[in-house]
């Protein structure tokens, strides 16, 4: 079965696209922006400077020129926070007090300050130079050009530009050094010009042309590096994995991962250089260790001046696993935590097709053998401490998809980018779902529920009507009309049967599905049907109005009344659980149909 996993929204876009829609000439709508630490701190430093907003959807904006805060801004452990705030000081007319958590204090900022010193920003540091705290305070207007050296990090690059198009004569800025992370510099571009940003580029520099920036309404889709932990756990565990929220053709650096996935399971040795994309190291590195012969990691310095010095950290949590690794100052070599007898499942990332936005890794073939294999359970827990990176733990945690011993410190350090991570890491350890069957006469919620249910629990939704309109090609009054009855029965016991067999499926079923004995029995078997019911009065209402053919050809609350009588017994026989829905909101009910998948089959849920 495939597992359906749907990734935050991109922590990389959503600070971007604040930074610019807090510098927009009008209010911009941010549909599906992350909310996490990082977000929340931005957020904060955005208003503290004078961003307003009406409150939801609406993101902080600032109606005049930023102003200086009145006190020191924190920033937490948020790099984008820091050095994405540190550039609009090039717009404040009083100082700005920039600071961190003690990680924070540890990630150098001097070239960013260096540049913004050539722009006519004072520097002052207020503890170690080059470091957290500091305070910036711009005295002169600034030029037109800077120089930043981009070898430590890309966004010292990306918080300039997202702050030229407000100066009086925008930007040029010059890379000194080989730029790491160089994707992330396209990101935000491609944020930038759908804000309407004018950016000429060649490889060395970057003209960004003054001007205003609007944009009414920004989508920001899935997180690849979100989405990187999600189809390493399948490449560790032999699931298949499928996420519907990321685009194949994403500016997104980190969308790399399916093609290193694939790599890594072919025969290694294998070696990737991940310069360009170094939050890949930590997924990468946990399922390099159940992959078959050494992987070899290179290019990835500057991992080491990120949340933690991950390098180290990672290099560090291995040995304590027992998992074989090599520290190397720009990387790390990683042996297999099974040894060679050992081997792991089979595993295929695939490119998705472009048309059908979604990433998908596949898992052990079936009959390949087992899907998973954990370590004897019997070994003594063991800790392993991230130093409070969420990407370090999220690491650890996919160790312990097969090393189920061990355990994470300060597991909600997580918060910083994902905060489900844990739940969704959880769907890993657990047999694959079955499908969820809704019965129930029309105007009993099942779509609604339906719907509600697959997005919660990470599965695909299908409308059994729908599906079979699709196949048939025609409205099913239209099937009646031309077909009768007699032939629509027959479609509809077709799509359910062929449903039954599938699995990851939250299903809203026809109404008269269950006149069919097969299909009954079927649903039966399944131990998966919950019927949702409600009286008849309650589904009149709710299907007032509906071009469906009416049943009886008596319509309204007689007809249902003489419909509930025929199949209440047909649903009561087939259902492994009944949940009411009247004067109850879909979330209430959603609630009562999860505790009954827990439990089915099981009691009725009343």
């Amino acid at each position: 079965m495939t597992l359906v996993v749907a990734v935050p929204g991109s922590k990389s876009i959503t600070q971007r696209a604040l930074v610019l829609a807090a510098l927009a000439e009008s209010p911009t709508e941010l549909v599906g922006a992350l909310d996490c630490d990082d977000s929340r701190y931005l957020r904060n430093a955005l208003q503290a400077l004078g961003a307003s907003t009406a409150g939801p959807p609406h993101s902080p904006r600032f109606p005049h020129s930023p102003h200086s805060p009145h006190s020191p801004l924190p920033c937490g452990n948020a790099g984008t926070t820091i050095r994405f705030t540190a550039a609009l000081s090039l717009l404040l007319d009083g100082p700005l007090t920039l600071d961190g958590d003690e990680q924070m204090r540890r990630r150098p900022i001097g070239d960013l300050a260096a540049a913004l010193a050539s722009l006519g920003v004072e520097v002052r540091w207020d503890a170690e130079p080059g470091f957290p705290p500091l305070t910036l305070h711009r005295r002169t207007a600034p030029p037109p050009e800077v120089e930043v050296d981009a070898t430590s990090s890309s966004q010292f690059v990306s918080a300039l530009l997202l702050v030229a198009p407000r100066l009086p004569s925008g930007l040029t800025v010059c890379l000194r050094g080989a730029a790491v992370s160089r994707p992330y510099l396209v990101l935000t571009l491609d944020v930038m010009r759908r804000f309407g940003a004018r950016v000429h580029e060649s490889r060395d520099a970057f003209r960004v042309e003054p001007g205003a920036l609007r944009c009414d309404r920004f989508e920001v889709e899935g997180d690849w590096s979100s989405a990187a932990f999600v189809l390493a756990a399948g490449r560790i565990t032999g699931r298949d994995v499928r996420i519907p929220n990321v685009r194949p053709e994403s500016a997104q650096g980190d969308r790399a991962i399916v093609g290193f996935l694939d790599r890594l399971a072919e025969p290694g040795p294998h070696r990737f250089d991940l310069g360009d994309c170094p939050d890949l190291v930590p997924p990468l590195a946990a399922a390099a260790a159940f992959a078959g012969g050494p992987t070899e990691i290179r290019n990835v310095a500057h991992a080491r001046i990120k949340e933690s010095d991950r390098l180290r950290v990672l290099a560090e949590g291995f040995r304590i696993a027992g998992i074989p690794v090599e520290e190397l100052p720009d990387g790390l070599v990683i042996g297999s935590a099974w040894g060679p007898e050992h081997g792991t499942a089979p595993f295929r990332a695939r490119l998705p097709d472009p048309q059908q936005p979604r990433a998908e890794a596949r898992g052990s073939d079936a009959g390949a053998g087992p899907t998973t294999g954990t370590r004897s359970t019997d070994q003594e827990p063991t800790t392993l401490d991230p130093h409070r990176d969420h990407r370090m733990a999220m690491a650890f945690g996919l160790l312990s998809l097969r090393l189920p011993h061990l355990r994470i410190a300060d597991p909600e350090c997580v918060s910083k980018s994902y905060p489900l991570f844990w739940e969704v890491l959880d769907r890993f350890r657990q047999p694959p779902a079955t499908s969820l069957f809704l019965v129930g006469l029309r105007g009993s919620g099942k779509t609604t529920v339906g719907r509600l249910a697959a997005a919660k629990l990470g599965l695909e939704f299908v409308d059994a009507d729908a599906e079979l309109e699709r196949r048939a090609g025609e409205s099913i009054p239209e099937i009646f009309a031309r077909r009768g009855e007699g032939r629509f029965r027959e479609l509809e016991r077709e799509v359910m049967l062929e449903l039954l067999a599938r699995d990851g499926l939250v299903v809203a079923t026809g109404g008269g599905c269950v006149l069919d004995a097969g299909v009954r029995e079927a649903l039966r078997r399944s131990g998966a049907a919950v019927w949702l019911d409600a009286p008849p009065a309650v589904r009149a209402a709710r299907i007032a109005g509906s071009t469906r053919p009416p049943l009886t050809g008596r319509g309204g609350l007689e007809e249902e009344e003489i419909v509930a009588r025929e199949r209440e017994p047909l649903y009561r026989a087939c259902a492994a659980v009944r949940v009411p829905t009247a004067g109850r909101s879909p979330e209430e009910v959603l609630g009562d149909v999860e505790r009954a998948r827990r439990d089915l089959p099981g009691r009725d849920v009343r």
